[in-house]
């Protein structure tokens, strides 16, 4: 089962859910949206789709945080699109760090995936086993990954 992780977290500005006719389908809250579309298609004589529709609908056009059963769903919010295919220019990464940029693959989201793929086979395991032992705790690996990739994006 399709479920939004915060319901009634609200949409992005601008967010239109695509009416039938008429004026598209606006929201301050998700928990507000599938009333409100239900609502829309019985008023126009149209078969009213199912809340898992419109979660679907949300969760497939909309950055915003979704679960199928106990996994993350993968969207936009999961796998955001880079700023090369929103047509946008990307920050700046500082000099030292911009030949990583050279190394970088399709599916890499960012600094982090670079670094990951590039250093994880020599030594990710040994040095996580070996960050354990030392200072008694994780070493925060996946963290400072999401982190890169969310201050130095491709």
């Amino acid at each position: 089962m399709l479920w939004l992780k915060d319901p009634n977290s609200p949409p992005d500005e601008g967010f239109q859910y695509p009416a039938i006719s008429g004026p598209n389908i606006k929201t301050f809250a998700w928990a507000q949206l599938y009333p409100k579309v239900a609502q829309h298609y019985a008023a126009n004589a149209r078969a009213v789709p199912t809340q898992e529709e419109v979660t679907k609908w949300v969760c497939d056009n909309q950055i915003v945080s979704c679960y199928e059963d106990r996994k993350p769903y993968p969207n936009l919010f999961t796998n955001p699109p880079s700023y090369v295919q929103r047509g946008l220019k990307g920050p700046d990464w500082p000099l030292l760090l911009r030949p990583f940029k050279l190394l970088a693959k399709p599916e890499d989201r960012g600094l982090g995936d670079i670094i990951e793929r590039v250093i994880g086979p020599i030594g990710g395991d040994a040095y996580k086993s070996w960050h354990q032992n030392i200072f008694g705790k994780p070493c925060s690996c996946t963290e400072r990954q999401e982190s890169l990739n969310r201050d130095y994006p491709l």
